[in-house]
């Protein structure tokens, strides 16, 4: 389903595999969530109360999905398979009219000839200017 290691476009990969996690048709299938996520997966949310794979597997699928922005990626090799991106996002929640808006990161991991997130983690931050076109 996902592209597979290519440096030459590791970037792209990244963020392409990043925006995936944001999309509906992603977010509403657990097949596909568990393709993108790591069996070692944690996030830390805003609650600062880590959650692992299985809890995401659980929750993200029945959840109204919000509306993400993401934008100024930055990728650093940290091993010669595992790659940390980081960005700015807005996350508009549904039936919300507030935006929250979040620096982001995610480790991803090359393993078995397919990247997955191992690591996930948005910190809020103060609003900051969205450039057009990231919705």
């Amino acid at each position: 389903m996902f592209r597979e290691l290519h440096f030459v476009n590791l970037k792209e990969t990244i963020i392409e595999l990043e925006q995936a996690c944001i999309q509906t048709s992603i977010r509403s299938s657990r097949a596909a969530l568990e393709e993108l996520l790591d069996d070692d997966f944690i996030e830390i949310p805003s609650t600062g109360i880590p959650y692992g794979k299985s809890d995401a597997l659980n929750r993200i699928p029945d959840e109204m999905s919000p509306e993400f922005t993401q934008q100024d990626y930055a990728i650093t090799m940290l091993a010669s398979n595992v790659v940390l991106l980081t960005y700015r996002a807005t996350i508009k929640k549904f039936g919300k009219s507030e935006m929250a808006y979040s620096m982001r990161s995610s480790i991803w991991r090359f393993n078995d000839g397919h990247w997955r997130m191992v690591f996930h983690q948005g910190t809020p931050t103060p609003a900051f200017d969205r450039e057009m076109g990231n919705e």
